[in-house]
């Protein structure tokens, strides 16, 4: 298969199970995505994809795959919290409290204030 064509046909499908998720089928979401783990070799985990497996898996209570696509969708877009959340749900699924825990502390530790400079001394003669 050409490449424009996997890519046309991984687009498709990372579409297709965009919809079912927004329409809440989580099974044929699921399908959908794997589908577009199919269209291309080597597989591509993108951002809306992972996110979409995740969302799936954690709606059908399938806490193993759930655990693998959220903790890969918080690391595709580490700035989105609801990623991160749905990870820690993830781990709650699982029986894994204390990760789930870790998860949140791990990834919004506060940053540390910016160390302000003095400006330079004037030294008087």
């Amino acid at each position: 298969m050409k490449l424009h064509r996997g890519v046309k046909k991984f687009a498709k499908a990372v579409d297709g199970g965009s919809g079912f998720v927004e329409s809440r089928q989580w099974s044929r979401a699921v399908e959908k995505f794997e589908a577009a783990l199919d269209a291309l070799t080597p597989a591509v985990h993108s951002a809306p994809l992972c996110a979409g497996m995740c969302t799936a898996h954690l709606k059908m209570r399938k806490a193993e795959p759930a655990v693998t696509w959220c903790e890969r969708a918080s690391a595709a877009d580490d700035t989105n919290l609801e990623h991160l959340f749905a990870y820690a749900d993830a781990r709650v699924l699982a029986g894994e409290d204390h990760a789930a825990v870790q998860v949140c502390e791990r990834e919004h530790r506060p940053a540390k204030p910016p160390r302000l400079l003095q400006p330079p001394r004037q030294h008087r003669v």
